[in-house]
């Protein structure tokens, strides 16, 4: 959409009047989904006056294939790091192409051509690697397939580019290399990227994925991005983008807002309002036929909202399971215990006169609340009056036979017992 939100990624947030934040992070994206256009995430954080890209996410719809990418700037991964990754990958026999000002291209699928060997002959002198780290300011990693669902060749692509955005180096792997290099292109960036995210002072990153063509890839992409940052949330998109009905919020729109705000409003026209701390989908219970019923829209400002919800109960445990999107994404489950039948009156009620007991409850409620942080929070509510432990009612039913026992036997001892002769008797 002729926005460059990521121009200002160094930016102190002042510049961009985005809301100071102090002691947590906050986490928001921008997404256009104009029909026809490609779509595109951009993950946003900021906190403690500055504001960071931590990765850039992207799905693009082309023809029959897709692509989805992390991107990262050098500055953040590293010069060393970036270094190691390249020489590792031209240590291969993999395509390799190389482009922008001064480069030289070339490529290859099994052997190496004249062109890729004078790029690899660039590259293996330090004095040039080194000036291309220095030029190179976006790293970026992507992985795209192309056919069908289930179908189609796997390729991994590593691309250095420079300010301009054209490439300086981009190596290719083929299918049968992809799974190995996405391991080692992750190993490789790890302990600086878990260092870049707390100096950031972000804790969890967000991910978005998406087309169905390429969900396989995506699921081991989601562990090794799992296994780079720890507590790692994935979140899913429709294949169509209807979740976000081309409303763009958060901290992107902002600066993209205060940098360019005729481009902003030629580009998405009304189709966005004013971003707020917002729940990115709406949350609902699931029902039996596999229907959710809303309980938070998506967009609304967590304001500690509560619902609650009340249900016929049953004998057996239930579980209310928690619900987000139409896609029916799992969030949260509440685990509901059984409501017993009604308790008999025992011999010592009638005895003792005791009323009969109350009857169980026919209907439970759980609680469902949406804190002002933004955090979910569900519970089943306790019964009003709990149940008699059986085991208990069960010892004074044997007390009561012991008793009666005694008694009965005390009456009859002085009728059987043995009768002793008198001497006149005698």
């Amino acid at each position: 959409a002729n926005l460059t939100p990521l121009a200002v990624c160094s930016s102190p947030a002042a510049l961009l009047a985005l809301p100071a934040t102090t002691g947590h992070r906050r986490c928001e994206s921008w997404r256009s989904c104009a029909e026809g256009e490609p779509r595109v995430a951009v993950l946003v954080d900021w906190g403690a006056g500055a504001l960071n890209v931590s990765l850039l996410s992207y799905a693009e719809a082309k023809g029959e294939g897709w692509r989805l990418g992390r991107s990262a700037t050098c500055e953040e991964v590293g010069g060393l790091a970036v270094d190691r990754t390249i020489a590792a990958l031209l240590a291969s026999k993999l395509e390799i192409e190389m482009g922008g000002s001064g480069g030289v291209s070339g490529r290859s699928s099994g052997g190496f051509d004249g062109g890729v060997a004078r790029a690899l002959a660039v590259l293996r002198d330090d004095g040039t690697r080194r000036e291309l780290l220095r030029n190179g300011k976006m790293l970026k990693h992507e992985l795209w397939t192309c056919g069908a669902p289930g179908g189609g060749g796997m390729v991994c692509k590593l691309q250095l580019s420079d300010a301009d955005g054209d490439f300086v180096v981009s190596v290719c792997l083929s299918e049968a290399d992809a799974e190995d290099v996405l391991g080692a292109v992750w190993a490789a960036a790890e302990g600086t990227l878990r260092g870049l995210l707390r100096t950031s002072g972000v804790d969890t990153a967000v991910v978005r994925g998406g087309m169905a063509a390429g969900r396989d890839s995506i699921a081991r992409l989601d562990g090794i991005l799992h296994a780079v940052l720890g507590d790692c949330t994935i979140h899913r998109e429709s294949e169509d983008g209807a979740a976000d009905a081309g409303v763009a919020c958060g901290a992107a729109v902002l600066a993209a807002r205060a940098l360019q705000p005729t481009a902003l409003a030629e580009s998405l026209g009304e189709a966005w309002r004013e971003p707020v701390d917002a729940l990115p989908q709406s949350i609902g219970v699931l029902e039996e036929g596999g229907a959710a019923t809303t309980l938070f829209a998506p967009l609304s400002r967590p304001g500690h909202e509560e619902r609650r919800l009340a249900f016929a109960t049953r004998t057996e445990k239930q579980t209310i399971s928690l619900v987000e999107g139409p896609e029916h994404a799992h969030v949260l489950s509440v685990e509901v215990e059984g409501t017993p039948r009604r308790r008999r009156r025992s011999l010592l009620d009638l005895l003792m006169l005791r009323p009969p007991p109350p009857p169980p409850p026919t209907q439970r409620e759980v609680r469902v609340a949406l804190l002002q942080s933004g955090v979910l929070e569900a519970e089943a509510e306790a019964d009003g009056e709990e149940e008699q432990d059986s085991q208990k009612g069960g010892w004074h039913m044997l007390l009561l036979l012991l008793l009666l026992s005694a008694s009965v036997l005390g009456a009859v001892q002085p009728m059987v017992a043995p009768s002793v002769a008198t001497p006149a008797q005698e």
